[in-house]
C-alpha cells in the first residue's frame, strides 16, 4: 500500500559479534492507480436498459472515477446510480446505469459510450461501448379496447 514505512536495519560484525550497529530508515511508497472498467450486458433490447458497470483497481491507492454517458445523437438519458465512484486499492466497485431514449416512439438501435476518468493525476480516459435496441410498448388492437 502507498504510504511511509519506518524500519530499522541491524548489522553485526562477523569478527566480533559484540559489535553491532542499528540504523533507522524510512521507506516512502508512492501511490498509483491502475483501473479497468467493464459493462454488462453491452447490449439490451427493451424500452430502457439497465447495465452494470464494474471498475477494478489493481493499483496501491484508491481510485476516484467519474463516469459519463454520451451518444452521438444526444437522444438518450443516462441515469447512473452514482457518477463518481471510489474504487479501493486492489478492489472492485459496481455502479448501475439506466439508459432510455428522450423520445421513444419507434423501434430503433441507439449506440452510446460510457467513459471513466480518474480524478486527479491521470488524463487517461477509458470508454465502454453500449447499445440499446429500443422496443416500443405494444399497442393494443382497436377491438381490445373496452367500451365504457
Amino acid at each position: 500500500m502507498a504510504g511511509s514505512y519506518s524500519f530499522r536495519v541491524k548489522a553485526t560484525s562477523e569478527a566480533d559479534p559484540q559489535e553491532e550497529t542499528v540504523v533507522a530508515a524510512l521507506l516512502l511508497v508512492q501511490g498509483f492507480v491502475s483501473w479497468e472498467v467493464e459493462m454488462s450486458p453491452a447490449k439490451i433490447a427493451a424500452r430502457r436498459g439497465t447495465y452494470r458497470i464494474t471498475a477494478h483497481n489493481s493499483g496501491n491507492a484508491d481510485a476516484v472515477l467519474v463516469l459519463e454517458g454520451k451518444d452521438p445523437e444526444e437522444a438518450l438519458v443516462f441515469g447512473f446510480g452514482r457518477n463518481k465512484v471510489t474504487v479501493p486499492a486492489g478492489g472492485d466497485s459496481q455502479v448501475q446505469l439506466t439508459v432510455y431514449p428522450k423520445k421513444g416512439d419507434r423501434q430503433k438501435a441507439y449506440y452510446f459510450q460510457v467513459t471513466s476518468k480518474h480524478v486527479g493525476s491521470s488524463k487517461e480516459v477509458k470508454s465502454l461501448p453500449g447499445q440499446l435496441d429500443y422496443v416500443p410498448p405494444r399497442k393494443r388492437p382497436w377491438w381490445f379496447v373496452r367500451r365504457l
